[in-house]
């Protein structure tokens, strides 16, 4: 629910996903690599297939672009 007390939903579409992975916190690894403007981005895993990097959703979905998403009900009364 968001801060306006309204429920909202918000499909996101990944590009290429193959299969769910579950890992624990402690095999998380921090990225070697940052990007500027990207706090979203998360730590990393390494497994025999490549990297899977971890996306924060509150960070991605911030309050900035949830407003933009879902701008509060305007009242004309």
């Amino acid at each position: 629910m968001g801060d306006d007390g309204r429920s909202h939903i918000l499909g996101l579409l990944a590009e290429a996903v193959t299969e769910m992975v579950q890992c624990k916190k402690e095999d998380l690894q921090q990225p070697v690599v940052s990007v500027s403007g990207s706090a979203y981005l998360g730590d990393m895993i390494y497994d025999e297939q490549g990297s899977i990097q971890v996306l924060d959703m509150e960070r991605l979905l911030n309050r900035d672009l949830l407003f933009t998403l879902f701008p509060p009900e305007v009242s004309n009364g």
